[in-house]
């Protein structure tokens, strides 16, 4: 991995570690450099003005523009800190390559690098689906996360998850426990793993044909907002949405909405018993069907009819 300043994925390496320098500054000042054909002219001096000129283009005033002096010492720190990428056998995915999943960059808010740690061809399969729910599922749940996720890798799908506990990490289990390919997408760079009981199931997803994948470059860590956001690109990545247990707040109601957003087909694990029914942890659920929002995952052969259907 080449660390020259005319490498524009160090030059934007370095940019997203300035304060205030986020995706949408990213996104803009890409698509201006292309515009230019001044993707590989990135020194400092040069891209403090790239970038004011890009902002001025697309009409982008949020915040004040970085300094030459501030790109310098960003570039700089980068120079001291790039090779921690290889040592952590991390990959960075520019949009431009052929690597970067078709359906994340199809999407308008697209980051323009991604990080991967991992198969990469796992990210190009067509044959996907996202399976997520509550970090504390009922014991029906847990065992229907793992059963889903081990039913569609059977199928030949890619399950698609965020390695948080519960429903998350049943689901990975689930689909490395029958030879399928998992993918996590992690809030967080990729020099760690949250949660940290996860790290003997992060290693065995990438040893088997997986992948971790964090928008995130090595160092950001978790919070409320990453977490909101990494559950946009697990829908990106995904054909449909299993909804395995939800009740009417928390992170999967922002994936079931990013999954509505974008016309995803949806479907969820629904019980006909009593206790389940009247679980916390299922009221989301129930709210799903009762609005005809996703399809009830009652019996199987509902859940091959989901499946015929992708």
């Amino acid at each position: 991995m080449s660390l020259p300043s005319e490498n524009p994925v160090f030059a934007f390496v370095a940019l997203s570690t300035i304060q205030g320098f986020g995706r949408k500054s990213a996104q803009i000042l890409y698509h201006w450099l292309v515009q230019h054909s001044l993707l590989h002219c990135s020194e400092p001096t040069m891209m403090a003005t790239y970038i004011q000129e890009s902002r001025r283009a697309f009409q982008h005033h949020r915040g004040p523009s970085p300094s030459s002096d501030e790109i310098k010492l960003a570039y700089e720190s980068q120079h001291a800190t790039f090779y921690r990428y290889r040592s952590n056998d991390v990959k960075i995915v520019p949009i431009w390559s052929e690597n970067y999943p078709q359906g994340i960059k199809s999407h308008p808010d697209a980051p323009i690098l991604l990080f991967v740690k991992g198969n990469l061809t796992a990210l190009q399969n067509q044959k996907s689906v996202a399976i997520v729910g509550t970090r504390y599922p009922t014991r029906y749940g847990r065992t229907a996360s793992y059963k889903l996720a081990s039913y569609f890798a059977k199928a030949h799908h890619t399950v698609v998850s965020g390695l948080a506990v519960g429903c998350d990490t049943q689901s990975h289990l689930g689909c490395l426990e029958s030879n399928g390919a998992t993918i996590a997408v992690l809030a967080h760079g990729l020099h760690r793993i949250y949660p940290a009981q996860n790290q003997i199931l992060a290693t065995r997803i990438t040893e088997n044909r997986g992948a971790l994948l964090s928008e995130y470059p090595l160092g950001i860590e978790p919070a409320k907002h990453t977490f909101i956001a990494r559950n946009k690109w697990q829908i990106a990545l995904a054909k449909a949405l299993i909804v395995v247990e939800t009740g009417t707040k928390g992170g999967s109601t922002h994936t079931i909405a990013f999954a509505q957003q974008t016309n995803k087909k949806i479907g969820c694990f629904y019980l006909q018993k009593e206790d389940w029914l009247n679980a916390e942890q299922t009221q989301g659920n129930k709210a799903l069907v009762q609005q005809q929002k996703a399809k009830p995952l009652d019996s199987t052969s509902a859940l091959n009819c989901f499946l015929e259907d992708l």
